[in-house]
Formats: structure tokens, C-alpha cells, sequence
């Protein structure tokens, strides 16, 4: 299962964010380091934008091994969407790349309480539970791609899993609750 962290320089309230530095390293790379005390590198894969001014994340990754993919800047969806028509694997998870405080333990111990998974997307922002700047989704890859293409306004496009948010009743969605340090279904 790849961990999929849509990385970007462009925020509007915060430019720059996505590299800014505290205690010696960028946010990205203190939610990488936290990713990778439970799992592999290789699981790990950033997308981003063509912009120039997302080559920092790009040098950055490189520089770390890092999988880094860039495509399009408003079409966040769509760099999902082409990385995934490659991908074997049967779910994703989606991080924002701006959230260094990020607890991949819980993530992890979801993953193994939850073996397996049957339902299209299992989520911490229904209702959230969590603290801000931990929160996770895990998508059914299959799903995503096939309803993907229906993608119709803006907000489809940058905030990656509206769409199915707004048509919650055609799918399986599950809301995971935060429960101090075990998270639950």
C-alpha cells in the first residue's frame, strides 16, 4: 500500500509552508520521518506540482530517496489519478505534505488492527476526531480511478476526495474515531 502526500510551495495562507523549517527540518520532512519509523521508504511517494517553485520538495526528495511525482498544479486529483493508473496495489493512503506533527503510529496501528479492508474509503475527517495535522484517508485505488473522470467542479479536482464525500450514499465510506493511541472503526 503506498502512502500518497500531495506536497505543494503555493499555499495561500501560508506560502512556502511545505518547507518552512522548525527544530532543524522542514514540516515535510518531519512527517516523512515520522512515516518512515513505521513503514518503508519505498511505500512512500510525494506529488506535486510542475511549478518551479515546488523544486524545493523535488530536491528535497530526491536528495532523501524520496519517490517524488509532479504534475499539475490545479489538478491535484489528476496527479492521484495518473500515478495510480500504474499502481498494483488494491488502497492508498492520502497525507497533506503540510502536517509535521503527523502520528504514522496511529496510522499503522489502524492498518494492522484492520487487516482487511472492504470498504471504499475509511477516513479521519468525517466528524474529526483527531488532532488537526493528523489526519489520514485510506481509498480504495479502484474506486478512485473509476469515478475519478465524473470529477466536475474545482473543489473535485484540488481537495482530491470531495466528490465522494458529496455522494456519500453510493459509497462505502468509514469513519475512523480517534481513541488515544488505537484508533477505531
Amino acid at each position: 500500500m503506498k502512502i500518497l502526500i500531495q506536497a505543494r510551495m503555493g499555499s495561500k495562507r501560508f506560502p512556502k509552508k511545505t518547507m518552512y523549517t522548525f527544530n532543524g527540518k522542514s514540516c515535510l520532512e518531519h512527517l516523512i520521518d515520522s512515516i518512515l519509523n513505521q513503514f518503508l521508504k519505498e511505500d512512500i511517494v510525494v506529488l506535486t506540482s510542475k511549478k518551479n517553485e515546488n523544486n524545493e520538495i523535488r530536491d528535497f526528495c530526491r536528495l532523501n530517496q524520496i519517490n517524488c511525482i509532479s504534475g499539475s498544479e490545479n489538478n491535484v486529483a489528476e496527479r492521484y489519478y495518473k500515478f495510480l493508473k500504474k499502481e498494483n496495489s488494491n488502497y492508498f493512503i492520502r497525507i497533506c505534505g503540510d502536517s509535521p506533527l503527523f502520528c504514522a503510529k496511529e496510522l499503522s496501528s489502524f492498518l494492522k488492527d484492520n487487516e482487511y479492508l472492504t470498504h471504499d474509503i475509511y477516513s479521519t475527517l468525517i466528524e474529526r476526531s483527531y488532532p488537526k495535522g493528523n489526519n489520514f484517508e485510506i481509498l480504495k485505488k479502484d474506486t478512485f480511478i473509476k469515478f475519478y473522470p465524473l470529477f466536475k467542479e474545482s473543489e473535485d479536482f484540488e481537495h482530491v476526495t470531495k466528490y465522494f464525500y458529496k455522494n456519500e450514499n453510493i459509497f462505502r465510506i468509514k469513519k475512523i474515531n480517534f481513541s488515544f493511541n488505537k484508533p477505531n472503526i
